[in-house]
């Protein structure tokens, strides 16, 4: 009796010890093997079913830009702008639109949607990032017209005037230098005490010096 238990588990053990050495030689994985999806896969396949579901294109979308195939990004953008939400989710689409154009380095798009948003509303951060497009794409003198549209419409944030002055800095306009040193007097007048104080009497400073020099 206690030869066939022992018999019994010898067999058991060679058996265990056959099927994991086959295991290794034949290169089985004992862990689960995890099939991982593309989302943009899965998401053209949801495009496929329901060609209707306006949400598709907006995922789209996203997952192009994090691609950076903004070629179709902007495709799937203009089909989501001709749908349903056109309305509903308007102010997504405008940023999805901006996000694209800056990305491609597509300034005169971004201008012009930046143009569209600001008819529609006025908006400091856009007015500010409208200023800077056009300070790229080459327009230096509507990015100045910009920046005093600043001054005008936000005369409460001083920090506004070192922007301004900055931008005179790395501009070639004429008279940029005495337009920038005004610029940081203003906001000294205004803000002696402010954040950017010490920048501000310092860029003066050397401004004098550099006058002086010449």
């Amino acid at each position: 009796m206690i030869a066939q238990v022992a018999s019994g588990i010898f067999f058991s053990a060679s058996l265990y010890g056959v099927v994991a050495l086959s295991g290794v030689l034949l290169g089985c994985n004992t862990q689960p093997v995890v099939v991982s999806i593309d989302p943009l896969a899965s998401a053209r396949q949801r495009l496929t079913a329901t060609p209707r579901d306006p949400a598709v294109y907006l995922d789209l979308v996203r997952l192009s830009i994090d691609r950076h195939d903004y070629l179709r990004a902007m495709q799937y953008l203009s089909l989501a702008e001709h749908s349903a939400l056109a309305d509903s989710q308007a102010e997504q689409l405008f940023q999805l639109g901006l996000t694209i154009a800056i990305r491609s380095q597509n300034y005169s798009d971004a201008i012009r949607r930046c143009q569209t948003g600001l008819e529609q509303r006025e908006s400091l951060a856009l007015r500010r990032l409208l200023a800077l497009l056009l300070e790229a794409h080459g327009d230096v003198s509507e990015a100045e017209h910009q920046h005093i549209a600043l001054l005008t419409l936000y005369p409460s944030i001083s920090e506004q005037l070192v922007e301004v002055a900055r931008f005179y800095e790395r501009s070639s306009l004429p008279g940029r230098t005495a337009k920038a040193s005004a610029m940081y007097q203003r906001y000294l007048d205004v803000a002696p005490a402010g954040a950017a104080a010490q920048q501000a009497r310092a860029a003066l400073l050397l401004s004098q010096q550099t006058r002086s020099k010449q």
